[in-house]
């Protein structure tokens, strides 16, 4: 080697050894904790949130998408199929019950996050999600909110739509940085069945990506440990499941609090 090439082989070896002491400074197990505060919510929680648990059975699987841009940016997202039955249900009740998107939405996202709706001339109604504080790993935590617009259409079927994230970071110094975040997302639940007679089911599909610049220590981490960082972002987000079991979860309540007319019951008189 010639003395030339010298110095960067001693960077190399210098930001290899960092980086190894960094990992090992992690508590086993850390990848799994990234994002771990955002176990606590009931989002897509983006979903983008998450959205970021293990992988809900009601997923036909969570396919994770990894690419370093660089030295200093990633960009990482997943797909999440919904597919589960809406067992004892009845497709008309089914859409009923799906008919408020507020109700949707706060099947995976804490009700008390959701800030709105404002409703545009065309129908389309936006909310402002707001997000949890995300602990990455002890390295840094994370502020965001989600602006997120949501289109209805018959029987049940919603669409929720997101190109935006607005995120700061505090490192554990205490200074707040500004993080660039290219996010979109992309969610629909399809509608029921045209029989209010058929069985109900919840189908439909979450996809989403992140692109942001690390930052802090994140920067010398190499590439095999931040993408395994975005699968346990991926399954911890577990968008498709935080739906699903919200969906599925709420609906007795709901169906005990609006009982269904009994056959043949007449309608009040309005003199009476």
């Amino acid at each position: 080697v010639s003395n030339k090439n010298a110095p960067p082989t001693r960077l190399r070896d210098k930001i290899g050894r960092r980086t190894a002491s960094l990992i090992r400074s992690i508590p086993p197990l850390a990848t799994a904790d990234v994002y771990a505060a955002t176990s606590r919510l009931h989002s897509m929680s983006t979903l983008l949130t998450a959205l970021l648990l293990a992988p809900c059975l009601a997923l036909g699987g969570i396919k994770t998408n990894f690419e370093r841009i660089g030295l200093r940016r990633i960009k990482f997202g997943g797909t999440f199929q919904l597919r589960e039955p809406f067992r004892g249900v009845r497709a008309g009740r089914a859409a009923d019950y799906l008919s408020d998107p507020l109700r949707v939405i706060a099947a995976a996202w804490p009700p008390h996050l959701i800030k709105g709706p404002t409703v545009r001339e065309d129908g389309v109604l936006d909310y402002d999600l707001e997000q949890e504080t995300i602990n990455f790993a002890g390295l840094l935590t994370v502020d965001g909110t989600v602006d997120m617009e949501v289109r209805q259409s018959p029987r049940g079927g919603v669409t929720l739509t997101s190109k935006k994230l607005r995120s700061v970071a505090k490192l554990s110094n205490g200074q707040s940085v500004d993080v660039p975040i290219d996010f979109e997302l992309e969610g629909r639940l399809d509608p029921q069945a045209s029989d209010p007679n058929a069985s109900a089911a919840i189908r439909g599909k979450f996809t989403f990506s992140v692109a942001a610049d690390l930052v802090g220590p994140l920067l010398l981490l190499p590439s095999p440990a931040l993408k395994a960082a975005a699968v346990a972002v991926n399954r911890q987000l577990d968008l498709g499941g935080r739906f699903t079991r919200g969906i599925l979860g709420k609906y007795p309540a709901w169906a005990r609090a609006n009982p269904m007319p009994r056959p043949g019951a007449k309608e009040p008189s309005s003199s009476e």
